[in-house]
């Protein structure tokens, strides 16, 4: 069965197997609509105005863009030679290096507490709280994009870039060997607007769950 499903599921064939499952919601959305489930048609003129209109943006209120950081921080910290820290056996190079990476990162966890926590409180709610504040909103990327700018500054310090064009080379490293990801990536963004809209699965954790699965596919 496993076996199966893993030819099912190669990269080759993602693309069909989601073209298919959105003709199959499609029809689905109009039968239930039809019948009376309580489901919105997406082929009903209200259905391809919604399609139409919301394209972008149901690309936009996916994790397209973390998924696409991601890409590139593990491509600088793969390249960047930052993996060594979790060795036995580091150079004076490396040391230094690891020295200076470390300074920097504590600088970003000062910074960020300092915007939140001192004076105005920059990254605070409106209520003065954490919570629904703007360093919660954007937490992922900060924590990404750091990151990526600790993994540079190792590469740079430890002689293992040279210049920004290995900086450049290296974080997109992932991105170029995982560029047919994104076409996936894309699809499947349209696919959970599209059950989003449609309402075949509620607004649960089984939903949730099920359209994290989706997102999961291009790294079966």
């Amino acid at each position: 069965m496993i076996r199966y499903l893993k030819i099912f599921l190669e990269k080759r064939r993602i693309v069909p197997v989601l073209l298919l499952v959105l003709f199959l919601l499609a029809i689905i959305s109009w039968i239930g609509s039809t019948w009376g489930w309580g489901m919105r048609n997406l082929v009903s003129a209200d259905g391809i105005r919604w399609f139409v209109s919301n394209f972008i943006i149901n690309i936009k209120e996916s994790p397209v863009g973390v998924m696409f950081l991601t890409l590139l921080a593990i491509g600088a910290v793969n390249k960047s030679g930052m993996l060594v820290m979790f060795s036995r056996k580091w150079s004076l190079k490396q040391k230094r290096a690891f020295s200076i990476t470390l300074l920097v990162a504590v600088l970003i966890v000062l910074l960020v507490l300092g915007l939140t926590f001192v004076g105005d409180g920059v990254l605070l709610s409106p209520f003065g709280s954490v919570e629904n504040s703007p360093l919660l909103e954007g937490l992922i990327w900060i924590i990404l994009v750091s990151l990526i700018l600790l993994a540079n500054i190792f590469g740079y310090t430890s002689g293992r870039f040279m210049t920004l064009a290995d900086m450049l080379k290296a974080d997109t490293s992932m991105i170029c060997s995982g560029r047919y990801d994104f076409v996936v990536y894309i699809m499947v963004a349209e696919i959970c607007g599209c059950i989003s809209f449609t309402g075949l699965l509620p607004d649960s954790i089984w939903g949730n769950f099920a359209q994290l699965l989706l997102y999961l596919l291009p790294f079966c």
